[in-house]
Parts: C-alpha cells; structure tokens; sequence
C-alpha cells in the first residue's frame, strides 16, 4: 500500500493512580488514499481448490490465459494455494520437525535424508531429492544448496 506523511499522531496515556486503564488517541490531519480490496473472489477460490494438486505458477498461467485483464495478483494466487495445501506441508508448529515429517514420507522413494550429527543451538536437516541426484550423478561432482532460516 502506498505510504505518506499524513501528519498523524497516536497517544497512548496510563495514569499512574489508575494503571489498568489505557486512554488511546489516533489523529490524522491529511486523509489517506482508499485501501484496495485484495481479497480472491469466489469463483478463483474454487478453481485454485480445484486445481491444489498443480503448481501455483499453473493456476496463475491458467487465470491470466482465461482472464487477460485480471486485477488479480501471482502473490495472492500463491498464496491461497499455500493456504488450501498447508496440510500437505505443514505437519507440525515446528518448521524444522514439519519439514522432516514431509521428506519422512518420501524418504528412498523421492528423497534421501541425510542424517547430521546434532549441534547445540542449532536443528539442522539435510535432504537429497532423487531425481535431481540421479539426471546429474554422471555429469556433476557436487550439488549443494544451503539455507538458512531464523525463527
């Protein structure tokens, strides 16, 4: 959204005689521009449901074929399928247990998992995707990827 000086204020007061309760003041002197609806409407909804098992640069390939002119973001599109697939990738609160629960499923079939030796401080995964291991094996020395993540 776009972002200016509309010269606002916000005071927020606590008595010292009377702690539990909070006085709030908002003031703006410049009104800001109209917010943007940016919500997905019913009928795209349906099809990124109907469609959860393809990618979602698919469905937004497919929305922009139907629908040239469409106000509609990849962003949001991404963002709903991630929405309507979570259960597939999110298997736990825990980023780092979920995401060895999704290559636990697919460990020799898909995937490698590559067991490394725990550090204090620190969860680490390691993981081979299979395909990707076996087209290059013959052409290549080394495939590596490193991430980071700070939770």
């Amino acid at each position: 959204m776009d972002r200016f000086d509309c010269n606002g204020s916000l005071f927020i007061t606590v008595s010292n005689n009377m702690k539990e309760r909070i006085r709030i003041r908002m003031e703006h002197h410049l009104n800001h521009t109209e917010y943007c609806d940016i919500s997905i409407d019913a009928k795209t909804k349906v099809l990124i449901e109907e469609m959860k098992d393809q990618t979602a640069s698919t469905i937004w390939q497919r929305i922009v074929r139907e629908n040239p002119e469409t106000e509609l973001s990849a962003k949001q599109i991404y963002n709903y399928w991630a929405k309507v697939n979570e259960n597939v990738w999110k298997l736990d609160a825990d980023a780092v247990e979920s995401a060895k629960k999704v290559l636990a499923k697919w460990d020799g079939v898909k995937t490698e998992i590559i067991n490394l030796r725990d550090e204090p401080g620190m969860s680490t995964i390691a993981f081979a995707i299979k395909d990707t291991v076996d087209n290059w094996a013959g052409n290549t020395e080394e495939l590596a990827i490193d991430s980071t993540c700070k939770h």
